[in-house]
């Protein structure tokens, strides 16, 4: 027995609004992803650093350069991330606010005809 199933729901047609509404939807959670990769680099600095130490000597600051990479990394990738999110999230923010608006108005508009 064959379902049938509604097909337009699947291939509906968005708007170009509501596509730059998905892309920022996925940028915001790309900076999140990004801000919660940046702890892990930074612990595995600290794992790094704590088993290239020499615990005997108290002068052994240098650092290796592995070490140096990871946590620049992960600096780096929590500031991006963040950026990345921050701007995403309110500009999402915004466009769903505006779509909203013209759906309430366009509802309005309806309802007086």
């Amino acid at each position: 027995m064959k379902i049938k199933r509604d097909e337009d729901k699947k291939k509906k047609k968005l708007t170009p609004e509501e596509k730059e509404l998905q892309d920022l939807k996925r940028a915001k959670n790309i900076g999140l992803l990004a801000l919660g990769a940046s702890p892990v680099l930074l612990g595995l600095n600290r794992l790094s650093e704590r088993k290239d130490s020499k615990a005997s000597d108290p002068n052994f600051h240098d650092q290796p350069k592995d070490s140096r990479i990871l946590k620049a990394s992960g600096i780096g990738l929590g500031i991006l991330g963040a950026g990345v999110h921050g701007v995403g999230a309110v500009k999402y923010r915004k466009l769903k606010n505006k779509l909203k608006k013209q759906q309430e108005e366009d509802d309005n508009t309806k309802e007086e005809k």
